[in-house]
Order: structure tokens, then sequence, then C-alpha cells
């Protein structure tokens, strides 16, 4: 029927979507504040200052809620109280707002941060524990800032591009499955369905054997 059930009004601007799971739904704001409400009442759970802008989907790993902030750190909450279990600094280079509201990639346990440095951060979720962090590119591309895009997950690996080139690091260990280099890329996650992967550039659809 369209009819309103409820509104929460937070108290500074919202800047991404909810992510819900069973009746609670997470936020983050520009402002820095990660809230939590009950969707059956609209009540406020929780609210929980990160200090930073949130600008980036908050994403659940398991029992953490793995939240990004705009300085560059990775949060581990408690999704029932937003207490603070972890926190990982990864430095203002890893700090993304290119692609405010997307969400962050998450496999295995493991919760991927793509930095505008071009950096790929692969941080446990269960601990905070930076795993691994890579860059693509030959040794000059890795000098330079080149941002890299959120990863496509599968078969061990997760995919990213950047400006030139299109890498498979190894889910695990960071270590560079393959790599090819691409004419007019963009930061932008390719597409893996079974074992391929199709990567659309300014001059025209690439497709690679995963």
């Amino acid at each position: 029927t369209g009819r309103p059930l409820w509104r929460y009004r937070s108290d500074e601007l919202t800047q991404t979507r909810a992510v819900l799971a069973g009746t609670t739904c997470w936020f983050g704001t520009r402002r820095g504040f990660v809230y939590a409400v009950d969707v059956t009442t609209g009540n406020a759970r929780w609210q929980k200052r990160t200090g930073a802008a949130v600008l980036t989907d908050p994403i659940l790993a398991g029992d953490v809620l793995a939240v990004i902030t705009a300085d560059g750190s990775v949060r581990g909450l408690d999704p029932a109280t937003g207490r603070e279990r972890w926190r990982t600094e990864l430095g203002d280079g890893a700090a993304t707002d290119a692609r405010e509201g997307a969400p962050a990639t998450i496999a295995g346990g493991v919760v991927f941060v793509d930095g505008l440095n071009g950096f790929l951060y692969a941080v446990d979720a269960a601990t905070g524990r930076l795993r691994w962090k890579k860059k693509a590119g030959t040794e000059a591309d890795k000098r330079t800032l080149r941002e890299v895009s959120r990863p496509a997950v599968s078969g061990g690996l997760a995919v990213v591009t950047d400006e030139d080139w299109i890498t498979a690091f190894d889910l695990a260990t960071g270590a560079t499955r393959w790599e090819r280099h691409v004419e007019r890329g963009r930061s932008e996650p390719p597409l893996i369905s079974g074992s391929l992967v199709y990567y659309g550039t300014g001059r025209g659809m690439h497709v690679f054997d995963l």
C-alpha cells in the first residue's frame, strides 16, 4: 500500500546505503557516525562515532561489522552493541571516496579495501590483522598514484583493474597469479562468470581465462 511504517532521522548527512541482517540495519554518515536501527520499530539500537567520514557501506563479516573510514582505517564493530573490537590503520592513501556508497568486498573471512593509492589491502575480518597489500602493474606503474578497482573474487583469486592492467592476486597470500596489460582501461571491477573474466575498456571487451 505504500503506507509509511516509521522513519528514523539522523542528525547528519547519511552517506551510505543501509545494510540489513535480521531485524537490524546499519548505515554510516559523512560526519563519521555508524547507526544501528531496529527495522521493526524504527528505534535506534546504538550509534558509534568513528572520528572520520564513513563513505563506504558497512559490511557484515561473520559476527563483525566492518567499517571503512575516509582516514584509511578499518574498524571491526560488534553488530549488536557497536563496541569496537579492533581497528587497523592502513594510512591516508587507503582512503576511498571516489566510489561513495559502494560496498566493500569480503571473501573467505577477508575484507578487501581498494585504496586511492592503487594498493589492494586484505584485512582479516576476525582480528583486523593486515594479511597483505599489493599493487598491480610494472615497477614504474607501482611508483605512480593509480586507483585500483574493487576486486571480483572467485576461484581463490581477487581480480582487480586499474587504468592499464587487470591483475589476479591469490586470496590467501596476495601473490600475483597473472596480469595482463589493457588499453584505456578503467578502475572498475571486472565480471567473473564461471571460469571467465569479462572486462570492458575504452577499446572494447576483453575476456580472460580465470
